[in-house]
């Protein structure tokens, strides 16, 4: 958006920061009941299985997408899912087969709390 508007302005990317099992750092996760919270890690889970099946040859944006929901309907019990993307971490774009860099982005309520996380599945 700062590129698209020509703002001039660096946007400088850093890492997620992440508890010791995975789950992103957020205000929200006070929200979060027991049970929730001790399922909730596996939203990162998920992320590094795509992560996995990218690097391990898979290209089809949407056999990686499905076989992450897969694992989440059986590991997140409690959550309602948002939104699973694979997206070009750069532009946003919805991408159909995953060549250079894909990012994944993902949305689940659990509880009173909605969870954000992201991961890059290919690329740097």
């Amino acid at each position: 958006m700062a590129r698209d508007l020509n703002v001039p302005v660096e946007v400088v990317g850093r890492p997620i920061v992440r508890e010791a099992d995975g789950l992103a750092m957020s205000s929200r996760n006070v929200y979060l009941s027991a049970e929730e919270r001790a399922q909730a890690p596996n939203i990162h889970h998920g992320l590094a299985l795509g992560r996995a099946l990218v690097q391990g040859g898979e290209r089809d944006a949407a056999a990686v997408a499905e076989a992450m929901r897969r694992y989440w309907r059986e590991s997140l019990p409690l959550a309602q899912e948002d939104y699973v993307s694979i997206v070009h971490p750069e532009t946003l774009e919805p991408l159909a087969r995953i060549t250079d860099t894909a990012l994944c982005a993902v949305a689940f309520r659990l509880g009173k709390a909605r969870l954000i996380d992201n991961m890059l599945l290919a690329g740097d």
